[in-house]
């Protein structure tokens, strides 16, 4: 019987207050990952509205409300959180209460360089008699520009709910509703720095010979791509259900782990003071690799009492698995450790504070190992490094994705997505 978990060689407890984003994982989409995801529960992303009095703004029960009480004006909100320039952006919106004579609006924005109303960005909108519109706000303008493009969406009603879809590379823009392509086109008016990650943002607007309109958005996602072959990536995994690379999955009276039917490896913990794992058995690594993947948090407890990480330069020592583990905890701390069979061999980087990391929000965790060098990261920040001389001989070395509990705890699950490896 191969062992998958471990009773944790260490117990600690720490009390904190943690923000939560909740919401079940969402399957990776082809050649991108996810990494932003508000199901607007609670204002856990510091939503605010960036104009007047006129704007009303609401998040919470599972939606953000936008209402907007004057004619001829645009309202939108902006979260304070940022996402990589080139992405894939999708929303569902249903118009509440707009004015019956149609003249009424809402829109999707990206690229904005700011949080404010001085912002530049992308608006791609729907307006009150089935037409759709991309324009171009200049920096500290005072109002929108004339549509960059627009047109009408065949069989489409705009009082019913519809999903809006943002796909963005480079100039090469692609708009969708309801997953069906209603534009394709290069636009060069944002000349932002694409290395430079933008904001995105929500708007409901009236015309002017309409004075009201509220509508609601729920389930915001954004994802970006993921690295391709040709840039040196070694290993991308999707998690297919076919589980092609075999990962180690079973189930236990105190653990499991699986292959989701929404394109992610998920973990789940039923005991306390347990840490489960998993890894592809068919597929090995160097010892020098770049590690990144997604993971979303799910059945969360305050307490913090739970973790999740990402091994590497894991192999087997007679009936041991020994990796170097990248544990974020649910109190916003993290180590990096020696494992061997679950135990502590060795702390390489204490209990560290992540400054302003929030435990229930979806993140990105990277491992670089170079040599004796290994940096840590949590999305995209440098959370800590360290000099370590690791003195197997091997050749090749298993990648590994970890969930577990602490004392007090014995629920907990987890799911990775869009791992790389290069």
């Amino acid at each position: 019987m191969k062992l998958m978990h471990w009773v944790r060689g260490f117990i600690l407890v720490a009390v904190v207050t943690a923000a939560v984003i909740p919401g079940a994982p969402i399957k990776a989409q082809g050649d991108t990952r996810l990494v932003f995801a508000d199901d607007f529960t609670a204002n856990v992303s510091k939503w605010v509205a960036a104009t007047g009095t006129y704007t009303q703004l609401d998040v919470s029960s599972g939606r953000l409300q936008l209402g907007i009480d004057q004619a001829g004006q645009a309202g939108w909100t902006v979260p304070q959180a940022t996402v990589p320039y080139d992405a894939d952006i999708e929303v569902k919106v249903t118009p509440i209460a707009p004015n019956s004579n149609g003249a009424w609006n809402y829109a999707l924005i990206f690229r904005s360089n700011r949080a404010d109303i001085n912002g530049s960005f992308y608006h791609f909108g729907i307006n009150g008699t089935g037409g759709w519109e991309f324009r171009y706000r200049p920096d500290n303008y005072e109002s929108y520009t004339a549509n960059i493009r627009s047109g009408k969406i065949s069989n489409f009603d705009p009082m019913q709910p519809a999903t809006l879809k943002v796909s963005a590379r480079g100039t090469k823009i692609t708009l969708y509703v309801n997953d069906k392509v209603i534009a394709d086109f290069e636009d060069t008016a944002i000349e932002h720095d694409p290395n430079v990650e933008t904001y995105i943002g929500l708007m409901a607007g009236t015309y002017a010979n309409a004075s009201n309109n509220v509508v609601e958005f729920r389930d915001l996602r954004v994802y970006e791509p993921l690295p391709t072959a040709t840039s040196g990536t070694a290993f991308v995994e999707t998690f297919a259900p076919e589980n092609v690379n075999k990962w180690l999955v079973s189930k236990t009276a105190e653990s499991e782990a699986r292959i989701s039917n929404t394109g992610s490896l998920a973990i789940s913990v039923y005991k306390e003071n347990i840490i489960r794992w998993s890894y592809p058995q068919s597929k090995t690594f160097p010892a020098d690799v770049d590690a990144t993947v997604t993971v979303t948090p799910v059945t969360i407890d305050r307490t913090g009492a739970w973790s999740y990480g990402v091994g590497v330069r894991g192999y087997k020592d007679g009936s041991d698995l020994m990796f170097l583990l990248f544990e974020v905890r649910g109190t916003g701390e993290f180590t990096f450790t020696r494992q061997r069979g679950g135990n502590v061999e060795e702390t390489l980087i204490g209990l560290t504070t992540i400054d302003g990391f929030d435990s229930g929000a979806v993140v990105r965790l990277r491992v670089v190992a170079q040599g004796n060098n290994f940096k840590l990261y949590v999305d995209d920040d440098l959370v800590g490094t360290v000099n370590y001389t690791d003195e197997s001989d091997e050749q090749e070395y298993f990648v590994i994705l970890t969930g577990g509990t602490f004392a007090g705890l014995d629920n907990f699950n987890v799911y990775f997505s869009g791992l790389t490896v290069q």
